[in-house]
């Protein structure tokens, strides 16, 4: 797996995580599984409650861009 440190881009009030981002954070490294870490990782974040809150998410391009280059999706 390879992990990776995003701050994602706020957008109409959403917070966004694009293709490029995910590009450069890899920096040309391919790996089967691919873990994204958003930024900031204030303390505060272990005791915050995220109920009723808009997360960040990949845009289709980014979603489009992770499968295309082999990671594989695999819940349980």
């Amino acid at each position: 797996a390879e992990l990776v440190s995003i701050q994602p881009e706020e957008k109409n009030g959403d917070f966004i995580i694009t293709k490029n981002q995910i590009e450069k954070a890899l920096n040309g490294k391919s790996s089967e599984a691919l873990i994204i870490r958003t930024l900031p990782n204030l303390d505060s974040k272990k005791h915050w409650n995220y109920s009723n809150t808009n997360p960040p998410y990949l845009l289709e391009e980014a979603a489009v861009f992770v499968r295309e280059i082999g990671i594989k999706h695999r819940s349980e």
